[in-house]
C-alpha cells in the first residue's frame, strides 16, 4: 500500500525545488507529476471497499507515476543540472 508520507514528501520537495532558479523549469515538471500521484493516492482511497471500483486502474497510474518522479529528478541530475556556482 502507498505511503502518505512519500506522497506528502514528493509534493513538498517538488514545490521547494521550484524555488531555486536553477531548478525551477524541472521543479515545474515534477510538481505535475508528483500531484498526479497524490491524485491517484486520494483516488485508491476514494474507492476502497467498493465491490467494482477502479481500484486497480488507480494503482497503476500511482505505481507509474512514483518511479516517473524519481526517473525525472535522476535524469534532471545526471545531464548535469543544475549549475552549481562552485567557490574558485
Amino acid at each position: 500500500m502507498p505511503s502518505r508520507s512519500r506522497t506528502t514528501a514528493r509534493v513538498l520537495i517538488s514545490v521547494s525545488l521550484r524555488s531555486g532558479p536553477a531548478w525551477r523549469p524541472a521543479g515545474t515538471v515534477l510538481l505535475a507529476v508528483s500531484l498526479a500521484g497524490a491524485a491517484a493516492f486520494l483516488l485508491l482511497g476514494a474507492g476502497f471497499g467498493h465491490t467494482h471500483g477502479p481500484d486497480g486502474l488507480y494503482e497503476r497510474i500511482f505505481l507509474a507515476v512514483e518511479p516517473l518522479w524519481i526517473a525525472l529528478t535522476a535524469g534532471y541530475i545526471a545531464a548535469g543540472r543544475p549549475r552549481l556556482n562552485r567557490p574558485g
